[in-house]
């Protein structure tokens, strides 16, 4: 059995690696910045900043990553204010990075500009309201793209059951029979609407993107794929409820997000009144994503009390979906 089964990169090595990749001009200085989904590293070059994103490994394939630079430089070409993926000198934009448990995927790309910007004090819902529009705006851009076998299936099975599948195993008894329970009570909510379907960020929560005077600029696509859009809507929502339970503050940035989004882009009848199913799923999804990183950075962060705290959450806003379906 091999003993090791996720590489760190050795910043200065990288960088030496990465001046023949890229003219970007002499590297000046290349950082790990964090350990998440993906490994990130932050790299100094030309008086600019760059960021190099390696997959882990199996988390994506070369060809699911190509479809998402593509998607991303159609986006771009149809107006879109999202970060631009950078060419290696051979003109594709994938480097293979070889480490022991095997080949990783990595992508270079330009800084998003602008900073992310607080929900918190008499500008939260005004920027909640700006961040609706942005992601409308996105989506206006998301609409000019076409269905395609090769995009990520945003359907039940992603959002939904296979993340149960994968929360399950760290929970105890009664709260495994909850989340279960409650499961089949969103599938059949879901499977009761009518829902949009078309080309979706993936995971469009309250930090992905950057505000600045030129406007915003929307990052990390790597969850991109086709799907539904109420799913898609409720990402926003995730981020404002994240360590709380319905509150009139956070209801109150939801609502100027959705009045935001509908200035610029229409919300059908069964997508919006499907939010607030799928608030419960977009936590139960990216539970699941997190947990699946305990191998990676810890089981101090993201074990069975992580899951744990997403039953006592789920408890909390059960109750919306009587009021609000």
């Amino acid at each position: 059995m091999q003993l090791t089964s996720h590489t760190i990169f050795n910043a200065t090595a990288l960088a030496s690696h990465l001046k023949n990749e890229y003219d970007i001009g002499t590297i000046e200085s290349c950082h790990l910045w964090r350990c998440s989904v993906n490994d990130v590293f932050r790299l100094e070059a030309n008086g600019r900043q760059w960021w190099l994103r390696i997959h882990p490994y199996g988390w994506r394939t070369p060809s699911q990553t190509h479809t998402e630079i593509g998607a991303l430089l159609q986006l771009a070409q149809a107006g879109a204010s999202v970060v631009r993926p950078v060419a290696r000198t051979t003109g594709d934009y994938l480097l293979a990075l070889e480490a022991a448990e095997g080949s990783r995927t990595a992508v270079l790309f330009e800084h998003a500009a602008g900073v992310e910007v607080s929900y918190s004090g008499p500008e939260g819902t005004k920027n909640a309201s700006r961040y609706g529009c942005a992601a409308a705006k996105l989506h206006d851009a998301c609409d000019t793209l076409r269905a395609s076998a090769q995009y990520m299936r945003i359907d039940l099975d992603f959002i939904l059951l296979d993340p149960i599948r994968k929360i399950i195993p760290f929970l105890g008894a009664d709260e495994r029979a909850y989340l279960l329970g409650l499961s089949i009570k969103l599938t059949e909510l879901i499977q009761a609407h009518t829902l949009t379907t078309d080309f979706c960020h993936g995971d469009l929560n309250s930090s992905n993107i950057h505000f600045s005077d030129n406007g915003p600029c929307v990052f990390d696509f790597d969850c991109s794929g086709w799907g539904w859009r109420a799913f898609e809507l409720a990402a926003f929502a995730r981020g404002m409820t994240w360590s709380s339970g319905p509150t009139p503050a956070n209801q109150a940035l939801i609502s100027a997000y959705f009045d935001g989004y509908r200035s610029q882009h229409t919300v059908t009848a069964d997508d919006f009144s499907i939010q607030s199913a799928m608030l419960l799923v977009q936590r139960i999804w990216v539970t699941a994503l997190h947990l699946s990183m305990a191998s990676r950075i810890g089981s101090f962060y993201f074990g069975p009390p992580y899951a744990v705290k997403l039953i006592e959450w789920l408890r909390l806003w059960e109750p919306e979906l009587k009021s609000r379906n």
